[in-house]
């Protein structure tokens, strides 16, 4: 049986991003709005980064996912954009790590800020190219996270 009170049924919605805001809802206050990650299971955490990734996104791009605190998972959102089949999705991300030196995005957040600060000049124009890919959508994100949850459902 799934963590998530209701979660078989609300699966069975046919609006999709009312079900994954709900499971973003509950797996964020869940976590404390990732102070505490934690808690999560593998699955979950999967979902979350994704979810992070795509908010950041959706609301200033590259530049805007590295310099937040989602930046600080840069690698492990690879592996969960691979986890759920958004290859294209994971590509385009390794990319953007390259302008970082060594291809080294620091965990440390005053660190990232200091490195975007020197790399942005140059970095933003491959970052705002990279977002125009991923906002052409070659992934579904929606569909491939949900597909995820269907499929992995005793984790949520």
């Amino acid at each position: 049986m799934a963590n998530y009170p209701e979660l078989e049924k609300l699966l069975q919605s046919n609006e999709i991003d009312d079900v994954l805001i709900s499971i973003d809802n509950y797996i964020n206050e869940l976590c404390e709005y990732g102070e505490n990650l934690n808690v999560l299971t593998k699955q979950q955490m999967t979902f979350f980064l994704n979810q992070n990734f795509e908010k950041e996104i959706n609301n200033g791009g590259l530049n805007q996912f590295f310099y937040n605190s989602s930046g600080e998972f840069s690698f492990e959102t690879i592996q969960s954009l691979k986890e759920i089949n958004a290859v294209y999705t994971a590509t385009i991300l390794e990319e953007a790590i390259c302008q970082f030196p060594n291809n080294n995005v620091p965990k440390d957040r005053n660190l990232r800020d200091e490195i975007i600060e020197e790399i942005e000049d140059i970095a933003n124009d491959i970052w705002e190219e990279l977002d125009s890919k991923l906002y052409e959508n070659e992934d579904n994100l929606s569909d491939l996270n949900l597909t995820y949850i269907k499929s992995n459902i005793n984790y949520f």
